[in-house]
């Protein structure tokens, strides 16, 4: 088996390059071994993902599989036209008092880790002035700059819900796996 996962970023020249490796493991697999490797193939971003992966392989019989079956609760989308550098600390601080220090954990995207910093200092502080100061123990600031021994802290610090306000840049995408999250926002949203 080959598994090959965002293949949605093989485009342009790293597609091409991509496609001639894959099409020269088949023939050599062919020969060695009597028959092609099997791929399985993924990417959330694909909307032709069939497609795509015919290109990329140049096989003709593909298996899509383009629904998710796993069960998700309801969820609500808000769209807020706010500054963002007040409205993020001030709902943070609101969480804490509404919920009596113990908010439900959510995920505050940025766009920068300068941006992610000073949010998260912000709402620290916002949420001591509510009156919740252990509970401002509990944001987390994340980005690809943190060291190894530090990431892997806030982590496990999010994995236990010990983080209960999560602020970071797109680097939380890099393999961070949570099951906990009841609410996202993301800032400065240019779509």
């Amino acid at each position: 088996f080959v598994i090959l996962d965002e293949i949605h970023t093989f485009t342009g020249l790293e597609g091409s390059t991509m496609a001639a490796l894959l099409q020269r493991l088949q023939i050599d697999c062919l020969h060695t071994a009597g028959n092609p490797p099997q791929f399985l193939m993924s990417s959330a971003s694909l909307a032709n993902v069939g497609e795509f992966t015919r290109r990329l392989t140049g096989r003709l019989n593909i298996i899509s599989i383009s629904r998710d079956g796993s069960p998700k609760p309801e969820f609500t989308t808000f769209v807020v036209e706010a500054n963002h550098r007040e409205f993020i600390p001030s709902f943070h601080a609101a969480l804490a008092k509404g919920f009596n220090g113990a908010p439900p954990t959510g995920l505050t995207f940025v766009q920068s880790k300068e941006g992610v910093r000073l949010l998260a200092e912000a709402s620290r502080t916002a949420i001591e002035n509510s009156g919740y100061s252990s509970t401002a123990q509990s944001v987390i600031a994340y980005s690809a700059q943190d060291d190894g021994a530090s990431r892997l802290n806030k982590e496990a610090k999010i994995a236990n819900s010990e983080a209960r306000y999560v602020l970071s840049t797109s680097a939380l995408e890099l393999g961070v796996d949570f099951s906990n999250v009841h609410y996202s926002l993301t800032t400065e949203y240019s779509g």
